[in-house]
């Protein structure tokens, strides 16, 4: 996997197409000691998965020392729970730079909007998994569950509530415009005003957070089932079908 030699706001990090995404969704600010730490555990995550992770690697790779864990996290569990995060921040980011402004086509922007969030699994691999489920320690789930359940709770009814607007959008053949933001989305109104809107949209995330899983890493029921080029080829085949699906949902 070819990586960038150097980074403006981390120069001495070397991170994978996915995390580089996600650091330059932080700013041009530069970054500090903890911030590096949380990219380097999310980067390990991505390239070794959740069992493997060593939170003692990360401070290696740094060339700080190993009680810097407790230092700025307190703990392993948190520096992970910071990582699954962060994250799902990446998600909400990657969701909201698909709706692009100039686009009023409620169906391309629902097909622009699938499309961003499987490549984004592709990227981030083991942790498009981890920040929606994260099953990789009771501790680190429970410290999620304990501190960030808020913020990860809004963030996700604010992107229900969006997909909802797009299905109205589409069944009315009209174009697409947003009158809400993370501050003050529709929570309960869109399923009270527009419940069958609402129960597709609710499909519709269901749906596309099984193909993101399905694209993130190496599934292993179909790995043998055709070689490579068969694969590459029929996996592109079965998930514009899908979305296909997914866009009948929409129209209702």
């Amino acid at each position: 996997m070819s990586r960038p030699k150097y980074n403006p706001q981390a120069p001495d990090l070397q991170l994978s197409r996915g995390v580089r995404s996600l650091l330059d969704g932080l700013g041009d600010a530069p970054i500090g000691t903890r911030e590096r730490m949380i990219l380097l555990a999310i980067e390990q995550i991505v390239e070794r998965g959740p069992v493997d992770f060593n939170s003692g690697l990360v401070c290696d790779q740094l060339g700080i020392k190993h009680p810097m864990i407790k230092h700025y996290f307190g703990s392993k569990e948190n520096l992970l729970s910071e990582a699954l995060l962060w994250g799902f921040r990446d998600w909400h980011r990657v969701l909201n730079e698909s709706l692009a402004p100039s686009m009023k086509n409620p169906e391309e922007l629902l097909k622009r909007r699938i499309r961003a969030e499987i490549e984004w699994g592709r990227a981030m691999k083991a942790m498009a998994i981890l920040s929606h489920y994260p099953m990789v320690s009771e501790n680190a789930r429970r410290i999620i569950s304990v501190s960030h359940t808020n913020e990860m709770q809004s963030l996700f009814e604010y992107h229900l509530a969006t997909l909802t607007e797009l299905v109205l959008a589409i069944r009315a053949k009209k174009q697409f415009k947003l009158d809400f933001n993370e501050t003050n989305y529709p929570r309960t109104e869109a399923v009270i005003m527009h419940p069958q809107a609402f129960l597709a949209a609710t499909s519709i995330s269901w749906s596309t957070h099984g193909l993101v899983v399905w694209s993130s890493g190496d599934h292993l029921s179909t790995r043998g089932f055709v070689n490579e080029t068969v694969a590459g080829i029929s996996s592109k085949i079965a998930i514009e079908s899908h979305l296909n699906n997914i866009l009948k949902i929409a129209k209702g």
